[in-house]
């Protein structure tokens, strides 16, 4: 079946018009890349930082100590 059909009997079947139908579908898309896009600068972020995080955790390990 062809994209074309497939959409159009999906429309049909949520009862939305077809082009309504497609901006939903690209607002989706589109929603889906942002948080890729922020995953992967989180993820590179974190990298930067590690060698940083694990000393400032090291720097303060006695301080959980002292709660316990």
């Amino acid at each position: 079946m062809l994209l074309y059909e497939t959409m159009h009997k999906a429309a049909q079947e949520v009862f939305m018009e077809r082009s309504a139908l497609i901006r939903d579908a690209i607002r989706q898309y589109l929603h889906r890349l942002a948080q890729r896009k922020l995953a992967r600068e989180l993820a590179e972020g974190y990298r930067a930082n590690a060698t940083l995080d694990r000393q400032i955790s090291e720097e303060f390990i006695h301080v959980d100590a002292d709660n316990l």
